[in-house]
């Protein structure tokens, strides 16, 4: 689902891959949401202490993807249009 503050968004979901360890973390997609995702190649990795969840937040950019242990996600990104969020849940 893909969903903003202020309504529907033109911009389209799209299917990742989220890769995380306690060493790091990336964000894998197809080639067209490369620029996207290029800010989360060497992205912020913070780990509940509990292990309920895992933020990733890009270094250079604003946004952040937060996924929960059972296995439901949100992923927000700002652009120059305003704020946009995608929740759904990882299979």
């Amino acid at each position: 689902m893909h969903v903003s503050c202020a309504g529907r968004t033109t911009l389209p979901t799209f299917a990742f891959t989220l890769r995380a360890s306690r060493a790091g973390a990336s964000i894998e997609a197809d080639a067209a949401h490369d620029a996207l995702l290029h800010g989360y190649a060497q992205a912020l990795v913070d780990w509940d202490a509990g292990g309920g969840y895992l933020l990733l937040r890009p270094r250079a950019e604003h946004g952040y993807l937060k996924l929960l242990a059972d296995g439901s996600y949100s992923f927000r990104h700002y652009t120059s249009h305003g704020a946009v969020m995608s929740i759904g849940r990882c299979q």
